[in-house]
């Protein structure tokens, strides 16, 4: 039997706040290459040794997991252990990311960026505060007729702004009823729309609606076309029409396409509201008001207005703006000693030479293989080890 035939690698992937469950990895394609190991300089203030563990070979195993704490961080943790002493001889790499978790954000969108090699990453000295991941929106009127005197924007979460064209920071990923009154000289005229920060990577975004005014019977009927701009999401999209006339549309039988339908107002130099509903095909849902107006006259005021892509901002209120690594390692006479510790010297490093996709575990869950350089103190009490090594360790995720 060659060497990888004898490599067992065991996933654990922790579901979020509970127990883990051993998943078994396939083995690599390589042949006669183990894929995990752990390999480093081990001094005490006794002496030094050097350690060459690998995954498969004497009895030893990769085991990897995630997990979500109260606060949104996640932890991804790579122990490479022997399976005979469970106790004894092993290292475990804890890495915690405090630059841009959050409560509410799933891991398989969260793991890319919380494991990178571009990233610098330092040890954890007991520091818990987190930093918070915010969206900047910016928000565009458009005056369509009328002149404007002034304006005042809800933002759906508390916020508010009398500037023409503000950028809001929304905190929390979710769906926000937004509305805008605009000020004209003959009063107020108001609007809302919808705006959802979600998960994807390119939000579902309704970016305007406009009309053309195609052709006009006498003056009760008049041929008016609907265009609107879709971004992002998942297509295919689904649209709603709903029309302040009456009017609704799901269905080429009211309009050339779904997008771009054609309606016939009820007679000239009428203001109505028309509302457009668009659903992606993973069921995010995005809304846009828009006034039609068959006139020609100056004195009806109408204005719209769009919302840009969330920009996402990390603020980090961690000291070290940093995410931060914790290393266990248990020595042969099964003492643990951990790196997190305030006396960690600033001499200590930490970095991901790569990040590649590994192998799904037996329950079809993803793994990424990390291959990382570090330094550090371990402590034991007052006790401690330098560990200069290097690794290639693994973790699940969803």
């Amino acid at each position: 039997m060659n060497t990888l035939k004898k490599i067992a690698l065991f996933v654990v992937t922790g579901i979020l706040f509970s127990t883990c469950k051993k998943e078994q990895l396939p083995p690599n394609s390589t042949v006669n290459q183990p894929v995990f190991s752990f390999e480093a300089a081990i001094s005490t203030g006794s002496g030094s040794s050097n350690v060459n563990w690998q995954a498969g070979l004497n009895n030893y195993y990769m085991y990897s997991s995630y997990s979500q704490d109260t606060s949104g961080v996640y932890s991804f943790i790579g122990t490479l252990q022997n399976a005979l002493t469970p106790n004894k001889n092993s290292i475990q790499i804890i890495i915690n990311d405090y630059r841009s978790s959050k409560a509410n954000a799933s891991v398989s969108s969260h793991i890319d960026s919380a494991l990178s090699a571009s990233i610098a990453y330092a040890y954890n000295k007991g520091i818990t505060s987190i930093s918070d991941t915010s969206y900047k929106v910016t928000f565009t009127p458009r005056i369509i007729s009328g002149t404007p005197t002034g304006y005042n924007y809800v933002f759906g979460d508390g916020g508010t702004s009398s500037l023409a064209a503000p950028t809001h920071t929304y905190a929390l990923k979710g769906s926000y009823n937004t509305s805008l009154l605009v000020n004209f000289s003959s009063g107020p005229v108001y609007m809302g729309n919808t705006f959802n920060i979600t998960n994807q990577s390119s939000p579902l975004l309704i970016d305007s609606i406009s009309d053309t005014i195609l052709s006009r019977t006498g003056d009760s009927s008049t041929m008016i076309k609907l265009t609107s701009s879709i971004t992002g999401g998942t297509k295919p999209y689904t649209y709603l029409w709903v029309l302040g006339n009456g009017h609704n549309s799901t269905s080429a039988t009211f309009s050339d396409t779904y997008l771009n339908p054609l309606d016939t107002a009820h007679s000239k130099n009428h203001a109505y509201s028309c509302l457009l509903n668009v659903t992606d095909n993973k069921g995010v849902v995005a809304t846009f008001n828009h006034i039609i107006l068959d006139t020609v006259d100056p004195q009806f005021n109408r204005f719209d207005y769009s919302m840009s892509a969330p920009t996402k901002v990390i603020t980090t209120t961690n000291s070290l703006a940093l995410s931060q690594i914790t290393i266990v390692y248990t020595d042969g006479n099964g003492v643990v000693y951990t790196s997190k510790n305030s006396a960690q010297p600033g001499t200590s490093s930490f970095k991901i030479t790569s990040v590649s996709d590994y192998q799904s575990n037996s329950n079809n869950q993803s793994t990424k293989m990390l291959k990382v350089a570090f330094n550090c103190l371990a402590y034991n009490g007052s006790n401690a080890v330098l560990l200069n090594g290097t690794a290639v360790i693994a973790v699940a995720y969803k």
